[in-house]
């Protein structure tokens, strides 16, 4: 249980909690924002990090491939080099 408090993830994981839920408090009790406003809040920016979440998810094979098929490439050019420099020699 300690390890875990130590950890700084879920530190930052806490603290961004807090500061949401202060933020949303301030804005309530002393701005009078209506309360409505915040629950469509909530829930938009819930539907957003979902989205988000499943475009990484999507995106994150897509730029694998790509990634694996520019080093493929560059290792190609890196060996024709090395080949045209030993004939060179």
């Amino acid at each position: 249980m300690k390890q875990l408090f130590t950890d700084p993830l879920f530190r930052r994981f806490v603290s961004g909690t807090l500061f949401a839920a202060t933020f949303v408090w301030v804005a309530v009790y002393f701005f009078n924002v209506d309360k409505q406003i915040v629950t469509t809040f909530f829930i938009l920016s819930f539907i957003f990090v979902g989205s988000m979440i499943v475009v990484g998810l999507v995106l994150t094979p897509i730029v694998m491939l790509t990634r694996k098929k520019k080093s493929r490439f560059i290792k190609s050019v890196d060996e024709k080099e090395t080949m045209q420099n030993r004939e060179e020699e």
